[in-house]
């Protein structure tokens, strides 16, 4: 906690604040507070004030105990769960077993034989719960079934970068829709900055 963002206290903005000074500013607005809740106390109800600032202190005593409670619980918690795992627990659901046909399918739609949808048909599976076996199955990057690109690519995408042509124009040169040019760019040039 050595940087902190305070705008709730005493309206410092949203500017980075260091601890010290943070725990100063808070210090004295609890103590601005304080006398202020005294002072209304006496003023609207004076003949009970003191009744009532103890019921507030009982209150506050209760609220902060009841915080350090729910933050302990939550560290023994996440401490259980640290633990667990490391004994090779699994947590959630269980997973109910593939199909038979499971690894046939995968194959074929790897290998670009079938349709997501008709793999996931012919194991009576969901299309996303195919895919999702799928992936954890293998590598990623290796079920991406992404279209190969136009082979004016290329020539569309560098006129675009200068300025010769509209994204819009570009994009249409390559028969693909805005978002899409837009989104190949990003992919073949964060591929080249990566190479």
């Amino acid at each position: 906690m050595s940087n902190l963002t305070v705008d709730l206290f005493g309206g410092m903005g949203s500017r980075p604040v260091p601890e010290e000074e943070m725990e100063e500013k808070l210090r004295r607005r609890l103590h601005d507070l304080a006398a202020e809740i005294v002072s209304g106390l006496n003023e609207h109800a004076p003949a009970n004030s003191q009744e009532l600032l103890s019921a507030f202190v009982s209150e506050l005593f209760l609220s902060a105990t009841k915080q350090a409670i729910q933050e302990e619980r939550r560290k023994k918690q996440a401490e259980g769960i640290a633990k667990a795992r490391a004994k090779g627990v699994s947590f959630g659901r269980k997973s109910k077993p593939l199909p038979d046909n499971f690894e046939e399918a995968r194959q074929l739609w790897l290998s670009r034989e079938l349709k997501l949808k008709d793999a996931a048909k012919l194991c009576g599976m969901p299309e996303t719960t195919f895919y999702d076996a799928v992936r954890r199955m293998g590598d990623p990057t290796s079920i991406c079934h992404r279209k190969p690109l136009p082979a004016n690519f290329e020539e569309s995408r560098l006129l675009w970068r200068s300025h010769k042509l509209k994204m819009k124009e570009a994009a249409e040169r390559c028969g693909m829709a805005a978002s899409t040019f837009y989104d190949a760019v990003r992919r073949v040039e964060s591929a080249e900055v990566r190479d």
